[in-house]
């Protein structure tokens, strides 16, 4: 209750046509009135009865609750209810969207209709007026069937005839009808069934739309884009309605608007944008990474790019680390880790860029901050797995290099080492090459132990080992070219007699390598 009395939810109400901040104020009735009027009447009124008649059976026979078991539990079930509500009324919580933080009292309570159902049957037992009672009851729960039938899907947004429902648009005025957005499906089917092989791009800031866009049918849901600014169609309710447009389809129920879908300005130079992109960026040098994505480099951004994209080629999350030329131009609480995390959704574009469908294609854009990246470490991971689904790295430094030697004479030159990765040397270089690398590949460390002629040319920290330790990982010194893992490794000055190489992870080595250089 105390925790519950204090609680820091901020959320805007909406109670009886009058809004308030759920954390600063609640009116006393909130929850007793939401409760009754959304509790179907044959309930509410059973209910009550039932309350009344044990409230009257334990005053009157206060030596029966003592005796009787079961009277105590019906009595407990008073308590449970009555209690909850009056503590309501007097600590004020923070409670919001109608009573749904009290929908525990709804077990009890359905309980208490039934014992005031046996206790009106019981009540008139002898009497004529037993088949009334029974037709009474039949009824009630009858009505509520056929108001839930008549309604559905939308049983989330009953009211009872306690509140007015047949002036237009009272209720929406006055309470939230469906302030988790579960309608926002019908809205989403309603659009897939009027556009049936197109992708659809769906303008809306609110997040119960993106949460129940995953509700979708896979088949479908990949023609469907949310956006944060623009697109073809936004989806909202009466008082979220956010972008002006064209009303093309509502949902009503009890004459109140649970939703529309307004077709917005602008959808075809949205699909021009998009095939621009595509356009711009494959026409463009080869993708700077070649991997479950493509991924081009192109005026300050990064292009993602998958051919013939499937539902859940989207659905993973992007990680994105960039390493800066000069640390200092992190942002402050970047700078102690080196790199800065971009991470990002398919589907969520406040970082900027675009993400669309477009010729079977998908496609996802990101722009680049504008100071210069040395090496970009890209892929999809799934949240709380181990492990990326993919992952692929660019390196300013060594990218150029390595594409040159693989045009001029990588197929025309023997490795000096052939095993995991082939190694050549190359003009006072290391050049690692491993076509077709597996994540094993990239996460195993390399090691590089140098043996010069002269110890004396060692840093003076390795003289007394005899040999010079360059190790490094794949990310330091390479990264990967049409589907090639590489690295390059520029040698030291010094007179080298012995090379000795491989990689390692915390389970051992994984392979190692030597090459005698005879001091060339």
């Amino acid at each position: 209750f105390a925790y519950s009395s204090n609680h820091p939810h901020r959320d805007l109400q909406l109670f009886r046509g009058e809004w308030f901040w759920s954390h600063e104020y609640h009116p006393p009735e909130y929850v007793l009135v939401w409760f009754s009027i959304t509790t179907p009447p044959a309930v509410l009124a059973l209910g009550l009865v039932g309350m009344s008649a044990l409230v009257l059976r334990g005053f009157s026979a206060p030596a029966d609750v003592l005796r009787d078991t079961r009277l105590r539990f019906w009595l407990m079930l008073v308590g449970c209810f009555v209690a909850t509500i009056v503590a309501v009324m007097v600590l004020g919580p923070n409670v919001y969207n109608g009573w749904r933080q009290m929908y525990f009292l709804h077990a009890p309570f359905c309980l208490l209709a039934v014992f005031g159902a046996r206790w009106t049957f019981y009540l008139f037992r002898g009497s004529r007026l037993r088949f009334s009672a029974y037709g009474a009851v039949g009824a009630g729960v009858s009505a509520v069937a056929v108001s839930m039938v008549s309604i559905h899907p939308s049983q989330q947004v009953y009211f009872t005839f306690l509140v007015d429902r047949t002036t237009p648009e009272h209720l929406s005025d006055s309470y939230e009808l469906d302030y988790q957005g579960y309608s926002v499906r019908q809205g989403l089917e309603h659009l897939l069934e009027k556009h049936p092989s197109s992708p659809i791009y769906v303008a809306s800031r609110l997040n119960w739309i993106r949460h129940h866009h995953h509700t979708i049918n896979a088949e479908d849901r990949h023609r469907l884009f949310l956006r944060s600014e623009d697109g073809e169609f936004t989806i909202g309710d009466t008082y979220h309605p956010e972008f002006e447009g064209n009303e093309i389809y509502s949902l009503k129920i009890y004459s109140n608007t649970i939703f529309m879908i307004r077709a917005l300005a602008g959808s075809a130079e949205v699909d021009d944008a998009h095939r621009r992109i595509l356009l711009d960026a494959t026409s463009s040098d080869d993708p700077i990474i070649d991997s479950h994505w493509d991924v081009h480099l192109m005026d300050g951004q990064l292009v993602y790019i998958r051919e013939y994209c499937s539902v859940g080629d989207g659905e993973d999350r992007f990680f994105l680390h960039l390493y800066p030329a000069d640390v200092s131009d992190l942002p402050e609480g970047r700078k102690q880790f080196g790199f800065d995390n971009m991470d990002f959704g398919f589907h969520f574009l406040s970082d900027g860029g675009d993400a669309g469908i477009w010729d079977g294609k998908c496609f996802r854009s990101v722009d680049l901050p504008e100071y210069a990246v040395e090496r970009i470490s890209t892929g999809q991971f799934v949240v709380r797995r181990e492990g990326p689904v993919w992952r692929g790295i660019w390196n300013v430094r060594t990218a150029g290099v390595y594409d040159a030697f693989r045009e001029s004479h990588k197929n025309s030159v023997q490795p000096a080492i052939s095993s995991v990765f082939d190694v050549y040397l190359d003009d006072g270089r290391l050049v690692y090459v491993k076509e077709r690398c597996a994540d094993a590949d990239r996460e195993a460390r390399f090691s590089l132990h140098l043996t010069p002629a002269d110890v004396s040319d060692l840093p003076e920290e390795r003289k007394e080992f005899g040999f010079d330790n360059m190790d490094f990982d794949l990310w330091d010194r390479g990264g990967e070219s049409d589907g090639d893992c590489f690295a390059v490794v520029g040698l030291p000055e010094y007179e080298i007699v012995e090379i000795s190489t491989g990689q390692y992870t915390d389970d051992g080595l994984v392979w190692s390598e030597k090459i005698d250089v005879g001091g060339e």
